[in-house]
Order: C-alpha cells, then structure tokens, then sequence
C-alpha cells in the first residue's frame, strides 16, 4: 500500500506545471484517501486501476498541451508565410541530408573496387603526422605492409587555356603493393626507380584517363602536373579511386617528388610531428588481431608525444583505433 501511494504521487507531480499548481495537492490528497478504501475492498487489482487512471490522465493532459502547442503554432506560421516556407525548405534539407548519411558511411566502410584481400587491412580513423606513421610502419612483427597518403588534394593539369584542376593523393611509393592493387595498364611505383631523386612520375584513376585523356595516352608520355613534366607510368584499375571511396582521387602521384612538384609538402610536412594530415595504411602480419596492433599503436603514439605540450599530443587529444 505505502509503495501504491508513492507511485501515484510521482505520477501526480509528473503532470504539467501548470496542472500541478490547479489540481496537484488535490489529487495528492486524493489519492492518499482512496488508496487504502480500495486496497481494503478491492484489493490490488482496485489498486492498479487507480494507478492505470491516473497515468491515462497523465498521458491525456500532455497530449492536450501538445494540441494547444501545436495550434499556436500553426497560427503564428500562417501570419508569417515567408519564414514559414523558408522553415520548411530548412527542415526539408535537413531530412535529405541526414537520410544520406547512412548511405555515405556505408561508402566510407565498403572496399574500395580493385583492392585485395581487403579484410587484411586496417587504418586509423582519422589523420596523423607523417613521422608518426614511420615508427608505426618499423612493427614487422604486426604489419606485413604499411603505406600512408595524404588527400585529396588539388593539381593543375594541363598548360595555358587547357590547364584543369583534378583531385590528387600523394602517396608512398609501396601504396599499391600495400592494397595488393592490379594496373589496368603500364605499372605502379616502384621503390627502386621512382625514389627521391629521379624525375616525377604519376599513375591515373581508369576514368581519368579516359575522360581527361580520352583513352588514348599511352604509358610513357608526358603530362603535366603543377606546370612541370610528369611521365605517366601506370593506369589504376576501372572503379579504384584510392584506399576510401569517399576519399576519391583521379592522379596519383609519390611524395617522393617533393615539394619542388608537390607544393602540399613544402615547410618541412613530413618532418611535422603536428601536422595531421596523412592517412596510414597497414595489411596486418598473419596472426595479428586487429586489437593487438590497435594496441601497439597506441603505446607508440604515447612515446612519440613524449615531451610535447599536453594541448599538442596526439594521444591526449584522440583515441588511435584502426578500422
């Protein structure tokens, strides 16, 4: 009986304010009254009508608020129709975006067209420094391969009143062979010949060159890229965009060509131990779990920061977790 008269006060003072102040002592003194006659001659099942009641009340006086609410609304946007229209588009916008949503991480979460064995890689979730992703790329025993890149960015490609603008990736020279990605055409870079030194080469996403290029540039040309020479060396394979599919890039080009090619890389960028802006790229050793390798990251992120500013660690400011 004491918990009956407990529940029903809590149900009378969850009603709105401005009922409460009307009818709340009331109903209170109601229901400390009745509860005991209706425990004595009814029993529990008179109890729980009384308390059913009195939460239909409860539910029944929120709708009618709700209903006034509602009216009030509709008037005061029918006496202003501009902002009404301008209110709807917003909300109208809004649902459109929000139901895309779903449909993008679904794009960002799906492989990219043209990678292998794609359940073997993982990545961090957002962007670190390069320096970071070095140390990280020494952990033989926890990667099989490792490769990072940064964009998308913008090239000019082309000269004079033919000069374009494309989105680019600047990525490691192991980048392809780290997805296990096959050329459509030519080849892809190569440690040995396309280090820091030789001339600047790029490959293209299948659909640049078949729409910039029109199909028709052959592996071994020329194009240019930031207004310098670039010799096309290779042709990603139809659908292949980079590593994210929400991330696409069309020219693909090593950060091995320096900021002389690559002005993103000027100030000394993959020396930054601040400047998050590259993406790494890991094919798991066989065996490792991804919770293992989630974990070694983390304790070499933590080492790295040593000696930083707290407001500068990257620790401090983000959880490493590789998807």
């Amino acid at each position: 009986l004491s918990a009956s008269r407990r529940l029903h006060r809590r149900l009378v003072r969850a009603f709105p304010h401005e009922f409460r102040l009307k009818h709340g002592d009331e109903l209170e003194q109601l229901g400390d009254d009745a509860l005991p006659f209706v425990w004595k001659h009814y029993g529990p099942i008179g109890v729980l009508r009384v308390l059913a009641a009195a939460l239909w009340g409860l539910v029944a006086e929120y709708a009618e608020e709700f209903r006034q609410d509602l009216r009030y609304a509709f008037r005061c946007l029918a006496a202003t129709p501009v902002f009404t229209t301008l209110a709807v588009a917003s909300l109208a916008l809004c649902i459109g975006m929000a139901s895309l949503y779903p449909i993008s991480i679904t794009a960002y979460e799906m492989p990219a067209p043209g990678i292998g064995d794609h359940d073997e890689l993982a990545s961090p979730m957002l962007p670190l420094p390069y320096p970071f992703y070095e140390e990280y790329a020494k952990q033989d025993d926890l990667f099989e391969a490792s490769a990072a890149y940064l964009g998308p960015t913008q090239v000019s490609f082309g000269d004079g009143d033919d000069r374009r603008r494309a989105a680019a990736h600047l990525v490691t020279l192991d980048y392809f062979s780290t997805l296990r990605v096959v050329p459509a055409a030519g080849r892809f870079f190569d440690p040995e010949t396309d280090g820091p030194g030789t001339a600047p080469v790029v490959v293209v996403s299948h659909g640049f060159w078949r729409q910039r290029l029109n199909g028709q540039a052959a592996i071994g040309s020329t194009l240019r890229i930031n207004g310098k020479d670039a010799t096309l060396v290779g042709v990603a394979p139809e659908g292949f965009r980079g590593a994210f599919p929400r991330f696409p890039g069309e020219v693909f080009i090593p950060l091995s060509v320096g900021p002389e090619f690559a002005p993103e890389l000027r100030g000394g960028l993959l020396q930054d131990l601040d400047a998050t802006r590259f993406r790494p790229l890991f094919r798991l050793a066989e065996g490792v779990t991804l919770r293992e390798a989630e974990a070694a990251v983390q304790v070499i992120t933590r080492n790295l920061d040593e000696g930083k500013p707290e407001e500068r660690r990257i620790s401090e400011q983000r959880t490493i977790e590789l998807v």
